[in-house]
């Protein structure tokens, strides 16, 4: 695969105990979406872990694969909201921020349940299917 110097992606697994950054326009608790880009540092747990945090509350061994990457805010009240599907999850690498996830989901309430990380779409698990789709005119 080529690398597009436009995009920028960690492709090595990012780690447990990594910290990211997520952004976002999608609602914050009990509020409705407004037009102001909010942000927040989340840690990366492994799937391991999430798989079992959200088996907690979902009878689903199956919902986190190889292909989702999870985290959870530092602060256990903020993470990813209804409205923020589609979002970046971002870590930074020698001095610059690399994309590693798209949100995809969260708690089933919309918003953070303290405990449950969000999930997001593992990048580097589509990085192939990235450079064919964005090499086409």
């Amino acid at each position: 695969m080529k690398k597009n110097p436009l995009f920028f992606c960690v492709e090595e697994n990012v780690l447990d105990g990594d910290t990211g950054k997520v952004t976002g326009w999608g609602r914050a608790e009990f509020q409705q979406v407004r037009p102001i880009l909010r942000e927040s540092s989340v840690g990366i747990i492994s799937n391991q872990m999430c798989r079992k945090k959200w088996f907690s509350i979902v009878d689903n061994k199956e919902l986190i694969k190889s292909t989702v990457v999870c985290a959870q805010g530092l602060n256990a009240n903020v993470s990813t909201c209804n409205g923020d599907s589609g979002n970046p999850l971002v870590v930074q690498r020698n001095g610059k921020w690399h994309l590693i996830g798209v949100s995809s989901f969260g708690s089933l309430r919309g918003c953070s349940i303290p405990g449950i990380p969000s999930v997001f779409t593992r990048i580097s698990s589509f990085l192939d299917w990235i450079a064919v789709n964005m090499a086409k005119p």
